[in-house]
């Protein structure tokens, strides 16, 4: 092949790369001069550039076209720099065949590309170039999202600030006197700014993360929201027996790490649960509702694991039976199960009880397997694992609601001055009632 030849050639694949790269622009160029030519002959060529200035200053001129225009350029920018990205950077296969951006969006964490895959690629091939495309583009990180109905599909988020940077939020119901349980109880921040929200009655809650995370003030914020309705009865196991011990003087129940204690108030719980289904039988009834003279009962149980594993072998198999059972029949009789773990692993959760819990909440975890044990197989490979989170991020997690998508929030801070204020003022309430509220 002559030096002449493999020149033209390789000008001729520039141009094509070129043309190709710019493909949306030299289309806007090719109906413009078609529009000329024809404009020419049928309008003349002062009623045709009269037309097209005209339309010029129709898309400047108007918002809403202004905005589209606008938006469709962005797009076009970030093709190029993403086709260019992956052929900088040289990840095969997205260096000879590069993800297409079809869509854009702004958020308060940067630029959100949707992206559509090219045959012989994939999502998962996509997410081992993160850290390239991150250093690429400068940004703090890239996140992957599979698309959930096309394999094709996927979102690239360019994440260029942290939302929850500064301090964590105080909780907003911190200064109440009491609350209803049975609306939505806000948990925390999410990161487009928006409040997000739980609603136990009739779902379970399960936290999981590594220590530190802020899994203990997850579980006080929704203690706290039961001790300020004095329809909910608190039931506590603490297996470190100093962390929910501040709730005591709220609580119906209070078990520390004795396996035995925590079995007895399961069996408790079980008979009760029973004699409600007796009665909403003979009611013609199909669930408790928050107002029934029966009321709703909260177990919150920390470091489920201690249960779950240490200790006789077979007290722990009959604490984890009578536990799955409250959970599995718990919500139509009005108990609610809120759970922790600091060691998320299959063999401390098994999914035949995790995935009773419709919410799941997943802090910082140390890995990605650690973060599906508590969101559910396959999330990870989603782009949502918890094990991504900022370790300084006190607070920060994954949570998920069954049959949704996990978001990332922040917990709002309940600080130790607050939490004292709170129980101070539920206990007055709860034992002004007949009977009392206090531990038994």
């Amino acid at each position: 092949m002559s030096a002449s030849y493999r020149s033209a050639d390789a000008i001729a694949h520039g141009t094509t790369r070129v043309l190709w790269r710019w493909r949306s622009l030299v289309k806007v160029a090719i109906a413009l001069w078609l529009f000329s030519v024809v404009g020419d002959r049928l309008l003349g060529p002062t009623a045709t550039n009269a037309v097209i200035w005209l339309g010029i200053f129709a898309v400047l001129l108007h918002p809403a076209t202004r905005r589209r225009v606008g938006g469709w350029w962005k797009v076009q920018r970030l093709r190029q720099r993403l086709e260019r990205a992956f052929q900088r950077i040289g990840d095969e296969p997205f260096a000879t065949r590069p993800a297409e951006v079809v869509g854009f969006s702004e958020s308060v964490l940067g630029d959100a590309l949707d992206v559509r895959l090219r045959p012989g690629t994939s999502v998962t091939e996509l997410e081992r170039s993160v850290e390239h495309l991150a250093a690429y583009f400068g940004v703090r990180e890239v996140r992957v999202q599979r698309h959930a109905e096309d394999a094709s599909r996927a979102r690239l988020l360019l994440v260029r600030q942290s939302a929850f940077k500064g301090l964590a939020v105080q909780w907003p119901l911190e200064g109440l006197t009491s609350w209803r349980f049975d609306v939505p109880l806000p948990v925390g921040i999410d990161e487009e700014g928006a409040e997000a929200e739980c609603m136990l009655v009739g779902h379970h809650l399960l936290v999981g993360g590594e220590p530190g995370a802020g899994k203990s003030n997850a579980l006080s914020l929704v203690i706290a929201a039961a001790a300020l309705d004095p329809r909910v009865r608190l039931h506590l196991l603490d297996g470190k027996l100093v962390e929910l011990a501040a709730w005591s003087p709220c609580a119906a129940s209070f078990v520390g790490p004795s396996l035995d204690d925590a079995i007895a108030l399961t069996d408790e719980l079980r008979m009760r649960m029973d004699e409600r289904y007796s009665r909403l039988l003979d009611a013609g009834r199909r669930k408790v509702e928050p107002n029934d003279p029966d009321g709703l009962d909260l177990v919150v149980c920390d470091e489920l694991a201690l249960y779950l594993s240490n200790g006789d072998k077979k007290a722990c198999t009959r604490f984890a039976e009578g536990f799955r059972d409250l959970v599995a029949r718990g919500r139509a009789a009005g108990v609610i199960l809120v759970a922790g773990t600091q060691k998320p692993s299959v063999d401390i959760v098994p999914s035949s009880i995790r995935d009773l819990f419709g919410y799941r909440w997943a802090m910082r975890c140390a890995t990605r397997e650690a973060s599906d044990t508590i969101l559910g197989s396959g999330w990870a490979g989603l782009g949502y694992s918890a094990a991504d989170i900022d370790a300084g991020t006190r607070g920060a997690g994954l949570l998920l609601h069954e049959g949704g998508t996990p978001i990332r929030l922040r917990a709002y801070h309940l600080d130790d001055d607050g939490l004292a204020a709170v129980v101070g003022r539920a206990a007055r309430i709860r034992h002004a009632l007949p009977g009392g509220g206090g531990t038994r």
